[in-house]
C-alpha cells in the first residue's frame, strides 16, 4: 500500500520559484493497478520520482508498505520511457543484474531468469542482446529485469510512449497479462486516455501546476481484459468523459 500525505515540491530555476504540486495527498489499496491522467509538464513523472526516491520531497511523506520513503528502494522498481537495458548483456543477463548484485548465488540466479524469461513471454529469448530486439521486446526485457528484483511496487513512467501504435496496443495487453500473475501495487503515469483506461483497476485525472486530483474514476471492466473491450459503447462513453474532463 502506499500513502502520499501533504506532499509538496518546488524547482528553483534562474532564481525563480515553480511550484509543482503542495498538499498532494493520494492512497492506494493492496496490489492495485493506477493510472495517472493529466496534461504534460503537470508533476506525474515528478511524483513517480519522489515515490522511487529519485527526487527530493520538499514537505509532506511518502509511505510505501509501511516505510517512509527517504530515497531508492529494492521494494520499489520503476520503468522508464526508454529502454534503459545494458546493451552489452544478454536478456538472461539483464534480468539476473539486480539479483546478481543482492547476492543471490547462480542457482538462484537461474530459476529468477527461468521465471520471468516465461512471465514475460521471452523464453526463447534468454541469449539475445538487446540490439537484436525490437522495442516491444526490449520493454519486455526491462520489465522483466525490475520484477526479478522483488519490488511491492512497480512504477512505470509512460513505458509505452515510444512503441508504434500497433506495438503499444499489444503491450498494454501483455502488461494486464503480468499485473494478473505477479499482483504488484502498479502506479502507471500517461497521457493517453485509452490507455490508461484499459488497464487500471483506478485513473485518477491530474490537473496542470500546480497538480491537483481533479477527479478520480473507478474501472470496472472485468479482467482479463481484451482489446475488444476497446470497441464497447461503455469503453468509449468513459474514453470520452476523461477525454471532456481533461
Amino acid at each position: 500500500m502506499l500513502t502520499v500525505e501533504k506532499a509538496e515540491k518546488k524547482f528553483e530555476h534562474n532564481g525563480e520559484e515553480s511550484e509543482v504540486f503542495r498538499d498532494f495527498s493520494l492512497k492506494t489499496k493492496e496490489a492495485e493497478f493506477i493510472a495517472l491522467l493529466g496534461p504534460s509538464g503537470c508533476g506525474k513523472s515528478t511524483l513517480l520520482r519522489m515515490i522511487a526516491g529519485l527526487s527530493e520531497i520538499n514537505g509532506g511523506e511518502i509511505v510505501v508498505h509501511g516505510k517512509k520513503v527517504t530515497g531508492p528502494g529494492k521494494d520499489r522498481g520503476m520503468v522508464f520511457q526508454s529502454f534503459t537495458l545494458f546493451p552489452w548483456l544478454t536478456v538472461a543477463e539483464n534480468i539476473a543484474f539486480g539479483p546478481k548484485m543482492n547476492g543471490a548465488g547462480k542457482e538462484e540466479q537461474k530459476k529468477i531468469i527461468e521465471k520471468y524469461l516465461e512471465v514475460t513471454g521471452l523464453t526463447g529469448f534468454a541469449d539475445f542482446y538487446p540490439k537484436n530486439l525490437s522495442g516491444g521486446m526490449q520493454q519486455r526485457v526491462a520489465i522483466a529485469r525490475t520484477l526479478a528484483n522483488q519490488p511491492t511496487t512497480l512504477l512505470m513512467d509512460e513505458p509505452f510512449g515510444a512503441l508504434d501504435s500497433q506495438t503499444r496496443s499489444k503491450m498494454q495487453e501483455f502488461l494486464t497479462e503480468v499485473w494478473e500473475k505477479e499482483k504488484k501495487l502498479i502506479l502507471f503515469v500517461t497521457h493517453d486516455v485509452e490507455e490508461a483506461v484499459f488497464l487500471a483497476d483506478r485513473v485518477i485525472v491530474l490537473s496542470s501546476r500546480p497538480m491537483k486530483i481533479k477527479k478520480e474514476f473507478v474501472i470496472s471492466f472485468p479482467r482479463p481484459r481484451r482489446h475488444e473491450l476497446k470497441n464497447s459503447s461503455e469503453f468509449f462513453q468513459l474514453k470520452k468523459e476523461l477525454e471532456e474532463l481533461l
